[in-house]
């Protein structure tokens, strides 16, 4: 069986025919003779000349089509998806597709290649979770120390003024005096002289007072107490409940008792209770 010619083979004999036939007329007209063998020679070399122009036409279609590969895989590995890379047939990510179709001879198949128009959308990379790490607490800061001054000998009034000006809170309390010491003048004080205290410290002062006895109280009711013991120079707390709808009973207890020789300005405490409807006389 003969082989089938291909049509670009027909068409070059066509055309070698031709050069030969122009040959041999221009030899004519030149009254030359072309050699025997330059025709044969020429004819010879159709077929390397067929050859060529085939590997002209198939070397850039192939490095067309491993470049399109190359494109093809770096995308998979930047996508991590993993398609056929010899022969894509599906649009990349649901783009729209395109075709890339590589032409030449007949006896050369085709390299069609689809690829999508755009790369995938490669989602974006959730952030892990983060892990914060506390600020170290910063201590605060030490406070200073101040010297605590010498007060005593002087005066309430001035001792208080001196502490309050370095930032100590002041403490007063009443004491018995002798009769060789004036009243209001500073006997002791606690923190003493010279010792470091925060500023915030409380510096407690015992100043010298006149003494008083104390009156007895006990059996009174709260509000007459509290009018006698104030008359005598002296402070009164009340221990009891301070609204009474039934009114106030009588004075149970006091402290100090009824007697005792206290200063001036110094607190008496005084108990009472509540009185009941039945002990509450009706008004006249």
């Amino acid at each position: 069986m003969n082989p089938t010619r291909h049509p670009t083979d027909r068409r070059d004999d066509d055309a070698e025919g031709a050069t030969a036939d122009w040959l041999r007329t221009a030899a004519g007209q030149v009254h030359a003779t072309a050699p025997d063998r330059l025709l044969t020679r020429a004819l010879a070399a159709a077929p390397a000349a067929r050859r060529r122009r085939r590997l002209a036409v198939a070397i850039p279609v192939t490095v067309t089509a491993f470049a399109v590969a190359a494109v093809i895989t770096v995308t998979v590995l930047l996508t991590g998806s993993s398609p056929a890379v010899s022969h894509v047939t599906q649009p990349l990510a649901g783009r729209p597709a395109a075709t890339l179709a590589t032409t030449g001879p007949p006896d050369i198949p085709a390299i069609v290649v689809t690829i999508g128009t755009q790369p995938p959308t490669v989602a974006p990379t959730q952030p892990g979770p983060q892990t914060t790490v506390p600020a170290a607490a910063t201590p605060p800061p030490s406070q200073a120390l101040t010297t605590v001054p010498n007060t005593v000998g002087t005066t309430s009034t001035d001792a208080t003024f001196t502490l309050r000006a370095l930032g100590f809170t002041v403490s007063q309390t009443p004491v018995c005096r002798s009769t060789d010491i004036p009243a209001g003048q500073v006997l002791a004080q606690q923190p003493a002289a010279g010792t470091r205290a925060a500023p915030t410290a409380t510096i407690t002062l015992r100043v010298a007072a006149d003494c008083v006895d104390v009156p007895n109280v006990v059996g009174t009711t709260p509000p007459a107490a509290k009018t006698t013991l104030e008359a005598a120079g002296l402070t009164v707390w009340l221990n009891g409940q301070w609204n009474c709808p039934a009114g106030y009973g009588s004075v149970t207890t006091q402290s100090p008792a009824g007697g005792t020789r206290a200063a001036q300005g110094s607190t008496v405490a005084i108990t009472y209770a509540c009185a009941t409807s039945a002990s509450v006389a009706p008004s006249p």
